[in-house]
């Protein structure tokens, strides 16, 4: 790197700054509950993305980490 462009402070469990300035914070942003929206083109559901269901990431809890790969 030659140079600072700018600095960036902060966690994704509490507040994201960018050069001193607040741009995200839990306390104020409170996530809100995900709604499926319709799809207009094919009139079917477009559905969220769950991470909780991630196969990989349960044989990963489960301490199976050839088959998560």
């Amino acid at each position: 790197m030659k140079s600072q462009v700018s600095t960036i402070q902060g966690s994704w469990l509490k507040n994201l700054e960018i050069d001193g300035k607040l741009y995200w914070s839990i306390n104020d942003d409170v996530p809100g509950r995900q709604i499926p929206l319709l799809d207009t083109d094919n009139q079917g559901i477009i559905l969220p993305s769950d991470w909780r269901y991630r196969e990989d990431l349960i044989w990963l809890k489960y301490g199976y980490e050839l088959i998560a790969h």
